[in-house]
């Protein structure tokens, strides 16, 4: 059954109409193209802090540390919302030069060290002498 040239061209002329029927019909609506997102710039802590536990990973452990970014980056804004940079540096540290006899098979990592942060942010940070409140007797 072959269509004759003439019925090919109703056919081919009807789907053509309907197209621009359509784009000119008011009902049917145009998808709006998408807006993106504005991205937050990075946070160029994270970047220095990246580095440094880099640095003192070979520099301890006489090999260069694999880095997740995402992984990595993410434990260490995380960290920063908390404590300063400096801080973080005094505790990645001691953290790196600590032997963590207490684990069966120790590996350093910026994730390990975020679990374990609070621990060495204490023994980093100075201690403060506690303020008095007024009305309060000392001995």
């Amino acid at each position: 059954m072959q269509k004759s040239a003439e019925q090919n061209h109703k056919i081919l002329n009807r789907r053509t109409e309907t197209k621009r029927d359509l784009q000119a019909s008011p009902a049917v609506t145009q998808r709006k193209p998408r807006q993106s997102k504005a991205k937050e710039p990075p946070d160029s802590n994270v970047n220095v802090l990246k580095d440094y536990f880099k640095l003192e990973y070979e520099r301890t452990h006489g090999t260069a540390y694999y880095c997740n970014e995402g992984r990595d980056g993410k434990a260490i804004k995380g960290l920063l919302a908390t404590f300063s940079v400096d801080d973080l540096k005094r505790a990645i540290t001691d953290y790196l030069n600590d032997s963590l006899s207490w684990m069966d098979n120790p590996t350093w990592t910026i994730p390990g060290f975020e679990r374990q942060a609070n621990k060495y942010m204490a023994a980093a940070t100075p201690t403060k002498q506690p303020k008095r409140r007024a009305g309060c007797k000392t001995s």
